[in-house]
């Protein structure tokens, strides 16, 4: 008996089908060794008109976005909610009532350090 050293279609697709195989191994392995890192964006800032927008970091995982409504004084705080898949509002604040509590405890003298002044229970 002699054996034929032809290629068959067979032994091409089986070989074609190996190489493939260990490619697609190596991609697995090289995935799974070089873990990709969570991209972060913050200390972004915008500006349109009537509007600023800028990102945060609240933690080592989570960012948030602050619009200013420069015309309404509001600003608003959103993140990204992971397990809705959505960004959520956070938090509203009125910029305008927030100014004017600041200017408020400066003229009594109390809650705000002035410039130059020390700071907390130290000022008299």
């Amino acid at each position: 008996m002699s054996t034929s050293q032809r290629l068959t279609t067979k032994d091409f697709a089986i070989g074609v089908l190996s190489i493939t195989a260990v490619i697609l191994l190596t991609a697995i392995l090289l995935l799974n060794t070089f873990q990709p890192r969570t991209a972060m964006a913050f200390a972004q800032t915008d500006r349109t008109p009537g509007y600023t927008m800028s990102s945060a970091q609240l933690d080592g995982t989570t960012e948030l976005l602050l619009v200013v409504s420069e015309r309404g004084q509001k600003m608003n705080v959103y993140a990204f909610n992971k397990v809705m898949g959505r960004i959520d509002m956070i938090q509203g604040i009125d910029l305008e009532r927030t100014t004017e509590a600041v200017q408020k405890a400066r003229r009594l003298g109390r809650g705000v350090d002035r410039p130059g002044e020390p700071a907390g229970p130290a000022r008299k």
